[in-house]
């Protein structure tokens, strides 16, 4: 069900499980954010470790760049976020891990990409 769906599951060691659904009015876009460090002679190109806030004009979330994952895992360089269908424009800031902070403003059509590369030399600010 696109209007309520389940968004995660967790089951923590020990605890109970813990079930997160999407609660909001209204279909979503779902959306995979991957970044990009086009600087020459750059090791980090993936920004890992860097602090990433989308803003969809009526609620902020923020995302960590990452691979730790569950016990003895990883997972891609990515975030994951959903955003209500009826949102049209998106500010992500990216605070980069060497310090630098960067702005995207990301717009959406009908047909949205499901996964936005953001390069760093792509930067609104």
């Amino acid at each position: 069900d696109p209007m309520h769906g389940v968004e995660l599951i967790a089951a923590p060691r020990g605890e109970p499980i813990n079930v997160v659904q999407h609660t909001r009015q209204g279909p979503l876009h779902r959306i995979t954010f991957q970044l990009h460090d086009d600087r020459p002679n750059v090791g980090n190109r993936e920004g890992h470790g860097a602090h990433v806030t989308i803003d969809d004009g009526t609620r902020t979330q923020h995302r960590w760049i990452t691979t730790s994952s569950a016990f003895q895992g990883a997972s891609a360089p990515q975030v994951h976020v959903s955003i209500p269908s009826n949102v049209d424009t998106l500010r992500v800031t990216v605070n980069w891990p060497d310090g630098p902070v960067t702005q995207h403003a990301i717009s959406f059509f009908a047909n949205v990409t499901k996964v936005l590369v953001l390069r760093r030399s792509e930067s609104i600010s």
